[in-house]
């Protein structure tokens, strides 16, 4: 008994820091998105399907690349809905929340977590009482689609499939109904269920995937197919992106108190079996002689009981029944199914590129430098408005050091300024149009791409701004040493501050 016990605690140290579904999980999402674009939307499932193993990567690099080393970065993957409304006992109050953008329905926010106050403090004492930090995932989401549909817009196809991937990781983190409450591992719950956090999402599903040997689960993508009830992907409007993830949290949160139900149940059951010793630390709180928390005991044995457990989940007067891995399995497609519209409706609101079947390379996407900074929040709002009230100036870099270290610039944003010639405008095939140019500088000139129409003439002085790439491969065409530019500027506003580089692309500060 005492050699299986430490075998359970072994276990759980080893999964015990796995976040949202886990690689399981949110790989799952992102691969039955993909395969529910297959015959539903022609043209972006050419562009994702043959990049649907680098989708599955994107979708953990929130957890894998940036969770444990950006500060900032933890609360955008939950929504503690029940901070600000009272979602235990009407889930139904949640389609009552402010969905504008984030900067503007914060205050109210405020509001309604100041009106919460004792509730949240004995629930989850010490934290602070921002609305930011009880997360932002559905605002993050937003911020992605935007990025998304901007990446598309400048036909950007390796950015717009790190966003639309990366996106995929907190719709999923969404459709966890753990991550929408304050009490998220059932610290404070009158039932011994401390643990369960993990136990659901990660240990659990991973279970899964040794069994299922990492292939997409049929479960999953039939709940997803059941979730569009046989409907065409009908595109999201950005401005119900935030209510259709509200209805996605909706849907989960009726699950909370049958999940603590279940899990309780099991945890009572292995402790019975278990050394008196040794049952009590079983799925409870616990810190170590300094008070620091430590993660709960769940021995394998609950894990596994607790897959397989019955629940009868009521929503509103009517009740269905289930069990606990269905339920995952049910909102992991739920999430699927909510992600490929999102997809669809970034791809309509970034004009249908035609991308073409491209395969694009996770190491290129340099997703650490890449990281978009969540620049809607409050808190970085101040920075950026300093910043910029201060005239902060762009950096340029000359043509002929780009040209001379072209590698060290490959795939960066940067600013370049100098001479026009052989200016050039075209309409696509899709009816895109854009133009090219060169830039000199001294005896050097680099060519520049970009969309809509010049207001400048050839031989004046411009300063581009944009992503530099070696080699960019763009509807079976390849072009070297180009200047993707997203922001073309003349006369006083060259290097005045009207730019900014940052790691979504070049902000337009200033008119």
């Amino acid at each position: 008994m005492r050699t299986w016990a430490c075998a359970a605690v072994c276990f759980c140290a080893c999964v015990g820091s796995a976040f949202g579904w886990g690689d399981y999980g949110h790989e799952q999402v992102n691969g039955a998105a993909v395969q529910l674009l297959l015959g539903r939307n022609r043209g972006l499932a050419q562009f994702l399907a043959p990049n649907s193993a680098l989708l599955r990567r994107l979708s953990i690099t929130p957890d894998a690349d940036w969770k444990s080393s950006l500060q900032q970065e933890p609360p955008l993957h939950f929504f503690e809905v029940d901070a600000f409304v009272a979602a235990e006992q009407d889930p139904g109050a949640i389609m009552l929340l402010p969905t504008g953008d984030y900067l503007d329905v914060y205050p109210q926010y405020r509001q309604l977590l100041s009106a919460n106050a004792d509730y949240v403090s004995r629930m989850s004492p010490g934290k602070p009482m921002d609305p930011a930090a009880h997360g932002t995932a559905p605002w993050r989401v937003l911020q992605l689609y935007d990025l998304a549909v901007s990446a598309m817009r400048r036909h950007d196809p390796a950015q717009a499939l790190f966003f639309l991937g990366v996106m995929g990781h907190y719709v999923a983190d969404l459709s966890q109904p753990l991550h929408t409450t304050v009490d998220f591992d059932a610290a404070h719950s009158a039932q011994p269920a401390a643990g369960i956090h993990s136990a659901f999402e990660a240990q659990m599903l991973e279970r899964e995937a040794l069994r299922k040997a990492g292939v997409l689960d049929k479960a999953v993508l039939a709940a997803a197919a059941a979730a569009l009830g046989g409907k065409r992907l009908a595109a999201v409007p950005r401005g119900k992106v935030v209510y259709e993830l509200f209805a996605l949290v909706r849907g989960g949160y009726p699950l909370i108190p049958p999940l603590l139900q279940a899990f309780a149940r099991q945890c009572a059951a292995a402790g019975e079996l278990a050394p008196p010793e040794e049952s009590a630390a079983y799925c409870a709180a616990r810190s170590d002689a300094a008070g620091r928390p430590q993660p709960p005991l769940v021995p394998d044995l609950v894990v596994s009981a607790f897959s397989t457990s019955a629940m009868s989940v009521r929503t509103g007067r009517t009740a269905y029944e289930t069990t606990v891995l269905k339920a995952a399995e049910d909102r992991l497609g739920k999430a699927a199914a909510l992600l490929a519209r999102l997809w669809v409706s970034a791809y309509e609101a970034g004009g249908s590129p035609n991308f073409g079947p491209i395969v694009v390379r996770f190491e290129d996407l340099r997703v650490n430098d890449s990281y978009p900074v969540p620049d809607y929040l409050p808190a970085s709002a101040p920075e950026a408005r300093s910043a910029r009230s201060a005239g902060a100036v762009e950096t340029i870099t000359p043509v002929a050091v780009l040209l001379g270290d072209k590698r060290r610039y490959d795939n960066k944003l940067l600013c370049a300024k100098g001479v026009t010639s052989v200016l050039f405008r075209k309409t696509s095939r899709k009816g895109n149009d854009y133009f090219t140019f060169w830039i000199s500088e001294g005896g050097a000139k680099v060519k520049v791409h970009s969309f809509g129409h010049p207001d400048f003439s050839e031989g004046e002085e411009v300063e581009a701004c944009g992503r530099f790439t070696i080699e960019k491969h763009l509807s079976g065409r390849v072009f070297y040493d180009e200047l993707s530019a997203q922001s073309i500027l003349k006369g006083p506003a060259i290097q005045a501050g009207y730019v900014e580089l940052t790691p979504a692309g070049v902000l337009r500060v200033k008119h």
